[in-house]
């Protein structure tokens, strides 16, 4: 994955996590508006034998453009934004 967040956004810096399933698999504070590379390898026993995987990208913290001065009609609640994700099987 490659991302960016707005930690001028918040009080204290969001937390990111990549969950699949039940198990967080990485997490790190973002707390610089900086672009990151995120590599995260994720092993088969992981994935589990499912047909298809649930891959969750969460943050602890969202904002919404109007209540921050932006368009009064731009309630979106955004989280970070993500510039591309690739997957390969290995």
């Amino acid at each position: 994955f490659e991302l960016d967040a707005r930690p001028d956004m918040f009080e204290e810096p969001q937390t990111l996590a990549l969950v699949v399933g039940p198990e967080t698999l990485y997490e790190e504070v973002l707390d610089s508006n900086e672009r990151i590379y995120i590599r995260q390898e994720i092993s088969r026993e992981t994935l589990g034998a499912d047909e298809f995987v649930e891959l969750v990208l969460a943050v602890d913290q969202t904002f919404s453009p109007a209540s921050r001065g932006g368009a009064p009609e731009d309630t979106r609640e955004l989280g970070v934004r993500v510039f591309y994700s690739y997957f390969e099987a290995r």
